[in-house]
């Protein structure tokens, strides 16, 4: 995996990468609940749109 700024190989392993996708993914569907339970669609919105996004840069990874 290569850092975006400067296309030099990140301190970041694979793992630690798939570690930190795994817990994007859990923070989301919790802020997801989170949201539900306080009535506040717009930020189930933009949750989604992270969720999203989430996903096209794991499929681009």
């Amino acid at each position: 995996m290569k850092d975006s700024a400067s296309g030099s190989p990140s301190a970041v392993s694979d793992a630690d990468h798939s570690a930190r996708i795994a817990a994007l993914v859990a923070f989301i569907d919790w802020a997801e609940r989170e949201a539900a339970d306080l009535d506040a669609p717009d930020c189930g919105v933009c949750l989604q749109l992270a969720r999203m996004a989430l996903s096209r840069r794991r499929d681009n990874a």
